[in-house]
């Protein structure tokens, strides 16, 4: 399964901005929807763990869309070599020349401080 894509080329219908990441499961892109919306791809490789992965995300698709603090997971596909998807691009950190989404990890590495009531807040919302 070739799952390296480079910038405007085509996967699924979208249009590859950027890779964002990559580990021992798979890819992460930044691309662009047919309506102009920018999302995440996640390409997975298939391993002994990734069918457990695949159902969990199926769940999760089923509930992701009616919690205002979920991302969104537009569409699952499964291929040979394994599985995608497609979801809402997390907001943008714009702390560098690529995307870098706004997550709690990501926020505390790029020296983020919270006040007291933010992190009651961040608390009750995990919660």
């Amino acid at each position: 399964m070739n799952i390296f894509f480079e910038q405007g080329e085509i996967f699924s219908g979208c249009k590859i901005l950027h890779r964002c990441g990559q580990g021992g499961y798979g890819v992460v892109y930044l691309a662009e929807n047919a309506i102009g919306q920018k999302i995440v791809i996640k390409i997975v490789a298939k391993t002994d763990s990734s069918s457990r992965e695949l159902c969990g995300l199926r769940n999760y698709m089923q509930v992701s869309g009616t919690h205002p603090n979920l991302l969104q997971v537009f569409h699952i596909g499964e291929m040979k070599e394994g599985f995608y998807y497609t979801m809402e691009a997390a907001d943008d950190l714009k702390t560098q020349d690529c995307f870098t989404p706004a997550t709690l990890g990501n926020m505390l590495r790029n020296g983020r401080k919270f006040s007291p009531e933010e992190a009651i807040h961040i608390v009750r919302e995990l919660l």
